[in-house]
């Protein structure tokens, strides 16, 4: 437990270490995880700052914003704009850095590509059918593939009298590509569908079709390094997706304020209304005459008599009181 002078202490430790106190400490401490500025909603580097100045001048005289809300809408488009720039440029010097990384005579190149690949197999649980795909597109992608069927295999080799287990079985799948849609029930270690010997042949195939696909992986690789050096395939490398990501958001933030600032700025059109002065002595427009068309009366006809239908109870009381008269009647002259 502290004592008083430990506790005064730390009060008399405490005032000396309260932070920055001015505003140019506050807005630099502000700034200190400030990276590429990308994922801000108002900061911006200090490269960027003071072309934020001009260029809110210079849309203000063009949009000329009427309150503090549109200046508002006016600041998020224009820092918007700037995030877009500095969004192309950032993805500029990326591309050259690949470009130069790949033609990099050393396994640099190799090393990204498998290091993408096991990044790509570490999500294979959530998306077997996807990743799985992926993966085969790629030489790295198979190798780690082939890296993982192969272990699979020493397992199965050296248990060659137990089966799968839980994980096991639903590793294979993942490999697959097998949606977990499909899969038949792993209910526990000792209850399971296929025997060992399946297992290993399933893995046999799986790596003899691999392989196969692996006989061209050296030509593929230089392919995909020559296409990196000339910069025509960028899709794959994480930090290129994750800046297209930051663009397209800072995109959209600019064509919502934008399209703020210009309804606001558009005119409204007021209804016309019409003049309640009397004309005066001297004007000499006619006073436009309405002619009216002829109305046409069509001749009436005559509606036919509504006929009042009998209900179908009453018709056939009377029938059979009808009946019912003529063999009385029948009955009567037989009888005289």
């Amino acid at each position: 437990m502290a004592t008083e002078k430990q506790i005064e202490a730390n009060r008399r430790n405490a005032q000396k270490s309260c932070g920055p106190i001015t505003n140019e400490g506050k807005a630099q401490s502000r700034r200190n995880a400030l990276d590429h500025g990308l994922t801000s909603k108002m900061l911006l580097p200090k490269d960027l700052e003071g072309k934020k100045e001009l260029r809110l001048a210079d849309w203000r005289g063009v949009l000329a914003p009427q309150d503090s809300i549109l200046e508002f809408e006016l600041d998020l488009a224009v820092t918007a704009s700037l995030k877009i720039e500095h969004s192309q440029s950032c993805e500029t010097i990326r591309r050259i850095e690949l470009a130069e990384i790949a033609a990099d005579p050393s396994d640099t190149w190799d090393q990204d590509r498998r290091a993408e690949a096991a990044r790509l197999g570490r999500s294979l649980k959530r998306d077997p059918v996807g990743v799985s795909l992926q993966l085969r597109r790629t030489p790295a992608g198979r190798e780690w593939l082939l890296g993982e069927w192969r272990q699979l295999l020493k397992g199965a080799r050296e248990f060659a009298q137990c089966y799968w287990d839980k994980d096991e079985s639903n590793h294979a799948l993942d490999l697959l590509g097998t949606p977990s849609t499909v899969r038949p029930p792993i209910v526990s270690f000792q209850c399971q569908i296929e025997p060992p010997e399946m297992h290993r042949t399933t893995i046999l195939k799986e790596i003899a079709a691999l392989e196969a696909l692996q006989a061209n992986a050296g030509a593929e690789n230089d392919k995909l390094r020559q296409e990196h050096i000339l910069g025509l395939i960028t899709n794959s490398d994480a930090k290129l997706k994750l800046i297209r990501r930051y663009e397209a958001s800072a995109l959209r933030e600019f064509r919502k304020s934008i399209t703020i600032l210009r309804q606001s700025k558009a005119p409204v059109s007021k209804p016309t209304q019409a003049a309640s002065t009397p004309q005066s002595k001297c004007e000499t427009n006619p006073i436009p005459v309405v002619v009216t068309p002829p109305i046409v009366v069509a001749p009436t006809v005559a509606a036919a008599p509504e006929v009042k239908k009998e209900p179908t109870g009453n018709r056939l009381y009377r029938r059979e009181r009808q009946k019912a008269e003529r063999h009385e009647a029948y009955l009567a002259r037989k009888a005289s």
